[in-house]
């Protein structure tokens, strides 16, 4: 078995959808195959991520960085990906300095430059973000997932209409994708179009009803429009879902007292 395939393995069982499953022909060949060192430390460091264990991760994959150095680029780009991708939530600084050695041995892809826009986004370089997010969709025109990234960080620079264009794309790639819904709404509640936006996330709560925060913005919009009764109830649901909102609680509250 070939390192390659070894990462089409983990790439298959690291996928939310598919998590704990190896098609029957791949473990047939696992069990089968002498495997090399740098093999077993890949699957070592996926099963060190798998349990929790992210320092330990983080270094298994810096090691096997270091060893594929100048012999293999498209190992050595995946383990810095893999190195960014555990530390964003972490150290994004860090994160984008793995994401910059990904992208440096692997220029062609699209999911790189995605995460690496998100990463820019989260750490508000959102103009730099957007050429990463254009890339993405430069090299793959059907990411879904970059266009709603590209519109996220357009709405946070006030380039709503933009956004919109992106979450119809988006939308259009993804029909059920609630989160571009209440984006979207979001979006053009800034424009003032609040018909519009309830529209939005009148479609995006039907998709994802637990969704406290879509109840909220969909308050907020009743509530520019004067609909002050259906506003409060939608503040209540969504304290209903999350006690903890406190922007439900004050809205509610000053509706109440009307």
């Amino acid at each position: 078995m070939n390192t390659k395939t070894i990462l089409e393995i983990i790439e298959n069982i690291s996928n939310p959808e598919k998590v704990g499953t190896i098609p029957e022909v791949w473990q047939e060949e696992l069990r089968n195959s002498e495997l090399s060192l740098i093999d077993n430390a890949i699957i070592e460091a996926y099963l060190l991520e798998r349990d929790g264990n992210i320092l330990e991760a983080i270094e298994k994959w810096r090691s096997i960085a270091n060893i594929a150095k100048g012999i293999d680029n498209v190992l050595t780009a995946h383990a810095w990906f893999s190195i960014g991708g555990l530390l964003l939530n972490r150290i994004p600084e860090d994160a984008l300095l793995a994401y910059d050695n990904a992208i440096n041995l692997k220029p062609d892809n699209a999911i790189f430059y995605n995460n690496r826009g998100a990463t820019k986004s989260l750490l508000e370089q959102y103009e730099s973000a957007i050429s990463d997010f254009d890339e993405a969709i430069h090299l793959n025109p059907e990411y879904m997932e970059a266009y709603y990234n590209r519109g996220r960080a357009k709405d946070v620079l006030n380039n709503h209409e933009e956004a919109i264009s992106d979450y119809n794309e988006a939308l259009h790639l993804k029909p059920d994708y609630a989160e571009a819904y209440n984006y979207r709404g979001i979006a053009k509640c800034a424009l003032e179009q609040h018909e519009a936006a309830i529209t939005d996330f009148n479609e995006g709560i039907r998709l994802k009803p637990e969704d406290a925060h879509a109840y909220f913005i969909r308050g907020h919009a009743k509530d520019m429009l004067g609909y002050y009764e259906a506003a409060i109830s939608d503040f209540d649901e969504c304290i209903k879902r999350e006690p903890n909102c406190a922007q439900a609680y004050s809205c509610g509250d000053m509706r109440k007292m009307y």
